[in-house]
């Protein structure tokens, strides 16, 4: 942090707990606030927990962003992207988020043959 360019801002006292390895406490509004779209045009929590919801675009409602938006995410005491914690930052103090966080089961990966490569 001290060896970056000084931001305008500041908000980014996350990052002490990040690199002590402790958990922040935030409401991470992936899924609704902001979208992560894929090369495959499906909606993401963001590009570090790609493959839920993956919804396609076109099939994302209204009813998607909000059930989201008061979605706790299991990622989020130890997210690391910065541009969404210090987006959250300013939007902590609205609405809680009442239900329960979402615990995605690991997909083993399906790597292709070497040859495809």
């Amino acid at each position: 942090m001290t060896m970056g360019k000084r931001s305008y801002s500041r908000f980014n006292q996350f990052q002490h707990n990040i690199a002590r390895g402790q958990a922040n406490n935030w409401r991470c509004r992936a899924g609704s606030r902001y979208l992560y779209i894929c090369e495959d045009g499906l909606v993401h929590y963001c590009s570090q927990q790609r493959g839920f919801p993956a919804i396609p675009l076109e099939k994302y409602t209204r009813e998607h962003l909000e059930h989201e938006y008061h979605t706790q995410k299991s990622c989020a005491p130890h997210c690391t992207i910065s541009c969404v914690q210090q987006v959250a930052l300013l939007d902590n103090w609205r609405d809680p988020q009442t239900r329960p966080a979402f615990r995605p089961v690991e997909a083993p990966v399906q790597l292709p043959p070497l040859e495809e490569i």
